[in-house]
């Protein structure tokens, strides 16, 4: 009798101390991954990139839609690195395209964000 209590303490130990180890995912954690879409990723970094440069509402609906795009195909799933690697070097050439020399080096001047637009 002893022994099949000792048995059924040592499951019920750990068993709680497995479910301890579980992690708990809150539902404030659930709802911020859901609520940035590609759209509102893309208009963020547009806005970024406004901020910076001064864009007109011409060139900030162009951007929106760029990074939107951007924003789209890195949601993808199995996305390859050589397909990342390519469509950061499409994006980077077109904010060069479209950009004029003097914004383009006050771009260059702020590194992180010409990161954060081009990755």
């Amino acid at each position: 009798m002893k022994k099949i209590i000792a048995v059924v303490a040592l499951l019920f130990a750990f068993s709680i101390s497995a479910n301890a180890q579980e992690k708990k995912v809150t539902v404030k954690e659930v709802a911020a991954k859901e609520t940035i879409t590609p759209e509102i990723a893309g208009k963020n970094d547009a806005k970024a990139l406004s901020d910076l440069v001064k864009l007109d509402e011409k060139e900030f609906q162009i951007f929106s839609d760029l990074f939107q795009t951007k924003h789209r195909i890195l949601a993808e799933q199995g996305l390859s690195q050589e397909r990342k690697t390519e469509l950061a070097r499409v994006i980077d050439a077109k904010i060069r395209a479209t950009l004029s020399a003097d914004r383009m080096d006050t771009l260059d001047k702020n590194p992180d964000l010409l990161k954060k637009l081009v990755n």
